[in-house]
């Protein structure tokens, strides 16, 4: 398993990840079927603005999972804003076209009715990360090692600390795996937002990491 930094090459790859784990590690599909939509919401910045701070493990010559990163949480929140309209008017367009208006209406009315009550907060001026891995390759020390290459740069960049928001439910292994890198609870709120994918409660959680003595 060769951990690297990100190259452009590996976009597309890294894209399909993203999707392929969207929802809380499974396909976005049920979720939100325009995959292109969903890429470009949560994996542009990093790809195209920070690729410097992006993280790939690489299985036989193919990308297995990757670290989003970004050192300093307040650039990727303005690019967010800045490319708001855009992804407004993607979701406008899928409407106009009568493709996915089930989900594009569902996602609306929870982002307009819930998000500010149901995302928890963070230390914006922190670095945080996205980490994703091919369910066939989870649970073989991959993220661990994606881990260890991503805190070693921040160190090298002398970052204070780092932010995560991870789900938390049922049997998921994603919080506990949080917790054994080291990381510590900051906030944490209950998630509807995939109340009709999962069964149980959801909990959103912001962690974070401590980097500097």
């Amino acid at each position: 398993m060769l951990i690297r930094k990100y190259e452009e090459s590996d976009r597309a790859r890294v894209r399909a990840i993203c999707a392929m784990t969207g929802l809380l590690g499974d396909p976005i599909d049920p979720f939100l079927p325009d995959q292109k939509l969903w890429m470009d919401a949560n994996s542009k910045y990093y790809t195209d603005k920070e690729p410097e701070s992006l993280f790939v493990a690489e299985d036989k010559g193919k990308v297995v999972g990757y670290i989003f990163g970004c050192v300093d949480s307040r650039k990727e929140l303005a690019y967010r804003w800045k490319i708001a309209p855009v992804i407004l008017v993607r979701v406008l367009f899928d409407i106009i076209r009568a493709k996915h208006v089930k989900e594009i209406k569902y996602l609306i009315k929870w982002f307009f009715t819930k998000y500010k009550i149901e995302i928890p907060t963070m230390p914006i001026s922190y670095a945080h990360l996205h980490i994703n891995v091919l369910m066939s390759k989870r649970n073989k020390g991959v993220g661990s090692n994606l881990m260890k290459k991503y805190f070693e740069y921040l160190k090298s960049k002398n970052v204070e600390g780092v932010v995560a928001q991870v789900f938390k439910h049922g049997s998921q292994r994603s919080y506990k795996f949080f917790k054994n890198q080291g990381f510590e609870e900051y906030e944490a709120k209950e998630n509807t937002l995939w109340e009709n994918f999962k069964p149980g409660k959801v909990y959103l959680v912001t962690m974070i990491k401590i980097l500097r003595d």
